[in-house]
């Protein structure tokens, strides 16, 4: 920017914006923006590895999920890549795609704003979706769920979540425990018990289970 603005002060100038914002108005006002915005992309570009190095860092261990093995959701977010860096997008979920004309593309789409598009689907799919609440919370448990039918180990589902190092009292919370699911278990229990067949051996009665 020093290189592209003739003004005897640019350089105090620059020095006074630490931010990105900052000099992304700067670039706006002395009409340089679509250097600046070239510059920034390579930049970024270039110390990216180190940007991944630190976000990692400054992290909470227990709310780092690996999505490597995960195909879906490793092609969701590289669509999500691929148009950040087409719109010029600091974040992957940035506001300015909500189409407000509050929002702003050097800010990330917040959990209320995530949880108010959830209201709009849940309103649109009401006649499919009757008696059934929608929310981030609902998925977070479905999610719990499905990872302890998966691995029928509550302690790893606890971990995956991100309750600490395994909190299982708060992931017992997230598991199935309504009467329906109490009385599909007992069917299968009663079903598993009705197949108990006896054999008569040679020289003693013995129990046989058949499940």
């Amino acid at each position: 920017m020093r290189e592209h603005i003739r003004d005897k002060n640019i350089g105090l100038i620059v020095r006074l914006a630490n931010t990105k914002e900052g000099l992304e108005e700067l670039a706006h006002e002395y009409g340089v923006a679509s250097s600046f915005f070239t510059f920034y992309q390579r930049y970024r570009q270039r110390h990216l590895p180190h940007f991944r190095q630190l976000a990692t860092k400054q992290a909470p261990a227990g709310r780092i999920i690996d999505l490597s093995q995960h195909p879906k959701a490793r092609d969701i977010l590289k669509r999500r890549y691929e148009r950040s860096c087409q719109q010029n997008w600091q974040y992957l979920f940035a506001r300015e795609e909500l189409g407000s004309r509050k929002a702003k593309s050097d800010a990330p789409v917040s959990r209320q704003m995530v949880y108010h598009i959830c209201c709009q689907i849940r309103e649109k799919l009401e006649k499919k979706l009757k008696g059934i609440r929608v929310g981030l919370h609902s998925c977070r448990k479905f999610a719990v769920q499905r990872v302890v039918s998966i691995t029928k180990d509550v302690f790893t589902a606890s971990v995956w979540i991100g309750h600490g190092k395994g909190n299982l009292a708060m992931t017992e919370h997230y598991l199935n425990r309504s009467a329906q699911h109490q009385e599909q278990v007992n069917r299968q229990l009663g079903a598993g018990i009705c197949q108990i067949e006896y054999t008569v051996p040679f020289t003693q009665r013995t129990p046989k289970l058949l499940i």
